[in-house]
């Protein structure tokens, strides 16, 4: 496997934040948008709202019914953050909702489909009243969201969740950032756990200098590809991408270094049709001006075939990517390029060869942005947000399905939504 150098680096948070408090000159980065809807395909942009309160929309997963689940957070009026879960028929109708509580705050951070039926959704929840350090908390539930058991994963420091899949042998394999005690070691982690939310075995990247993990991808013979964050030192101090193969224990096969000296991040993983790998993110790196949206094709041994830029003279940001039918890709994020000073969900589609075919716009409230993105059976693709009500800090969870070209009937993309 030959290693590839080029520009990718710093920490995502970063990109978020700039995302948030930054405001440009508009520019429209792409080919022109097409606005037909194809026939016989759902298409739908709905806003679920949560009154007395807040709801952000996070991870979005496919159920067995061709509806969908989301997780995220529910806030109400001056009350404790609490997991939240929003389930939706075909069409995006609400079926029901649910709510989790603990004494601290709560967020549910994924949610997937339990071989046995019902949900289990991984939490982010903070350790005590007086103390910022958090804890991952497993929570299942059945298919109408009754709660029936929890568990909590024991570390004495701080620990982040950022992905979280089910295994080929009914388990389930989470990544994310742990830190120790002391706050002196921070180290990506990858951890296998069993369905009953015991932890079988954890595995550290520290020796790679992995801060932070993302993904999993859980592969045919059982072992997993992440994405992790890596620090440098030369000639700046920054951080590079890794893309990390291991078997079915954790054992590490490959790795794959990318990176050089400007703030590029790519936390989003997706596999190709061709057995290869989709990288999404946000680069610097041959930008047009500020944060665009990176994409990167990988073989599956890790060779780098394709890297592609996106965005305008704004801010714009990858979040979340998705293998197409067509073998190439779509990714969603945030953009300010095409948002008229607006932060807007966003979602591009790029061809196997990094092509870009089109890019689409979505907004609903004062602020959004598009975290997951999933393809759906009928060839099209759904985006979890959340947006700002107008007027008001308080979300609303948007969810927003298209069809293979990213249109929407009546869409209200490219210009305000009406209250």
């Amino acid at each position: 496997m030959r290693t590839t150098r080029i520009t990718i680096t710093v920490l995502f948070v970063a990109v978020v934040a700039m995302l948030s408090l930054s405001c440009g000159k508009t520019e429209d980065a792409g080919p022109p948008i097409t606005t037909k809807v194809q026939e016989g395909v759902v298409t739908f942009e709905k806003v679920y709202d949560q009154k007395g309160g807040s709801t952000k929309g996070g991870s979005l997963r496919l159920t067995s019914d061709g509806g969908y689940i989301v997780s995220g957070v529910l806030q109400p009026v001056s009350k404790k953050e609490s997991a939240y879960l929003l389930r939706l028929d075909i069409n995006g109708n609400k079926m029901w909702d649910r709510w989790y509580s603990q004494a601290t705050p709560l967020k549910a951070k994924r949610v997937v489909n339990c071989d046995e039926g019902g949900y289990l959704i991984a939490c982010q929840a903070e350790q005590t009243e007086n103390s910022n350090r958090r804890k991952i908390v497993l929570i299942k539930v059945d298919s109408e969201g009754n709660y029936e058991w929890e568990n909590t994963l024991q570390n004495d420091g701080d620990e982040l969740c950022s992905g979280f899949e089910k295994t080929l042998d009914g388990n389930y394999i989470m990544v994310g950032r742990t830190t120790s005690s002391d706050g002196v070691r921070i180290n990506g982690f990858l951890t296998k756990i069993s369905n009953r939310g015991i932890i079988l075995y954890k595995k550290t990247f520290h020796d790679l200098g992995v801060r932070d993990t993302f993904g999993p991808l859980v592969l045919g013979d059982s072992g997993f590809v992440i994405t992790a964050a890596i620090n440098i030192t030369e000639p700046v101090a920054n951080s590079d991408i890794m893309v990390i193969r291991t078997d079915r224990d954790g054992k590490v096969l490959w790795h794959q270094q990318i990176g050089d000296s400007n703030q590029d991040a790519a936390p989003a993983l997706a596999a190709a049709s061709d057995g290869g790998y989709y990288l999404a993110g946000s680069t610097m790196s041959n930008s047009t001006g500020n944060y665009d949206v990176f994409v990167a094709k990988l073989a599956n041994d890790g060779d780098l075939e394709w890297t592609k830029s996106v965005g305008g003279a704004s801010h714009d940001a990858g979040y979340s990517v998705a293998a197409a039918a067509d073998g190439g890709c779509v990714v969603s994020g945030a953009t300010r390029s095409m948002g008229e000073g607006i932060l807007k969900a966003y979602m591009i589609k790029l061809d196997k060869d990094g092509t870009l075919l089109w890019q689409k716009a979505f907004h609903a409230g004062n602020r959004q942005i598009g975290p997951s993105v999933i393809a759906t059976p009928d060839g099209g693709y759904a985006i979890a947000s959340g947006a700002r009500r107008p007027h008001s800090s308080e979300y609303m969870t948007f969810i927003i399905k298209t069809d293979a070209n990213g249109n929407v009937e009546n869409s209200s993309a490219n210009r305000p939504a009406v209250f």
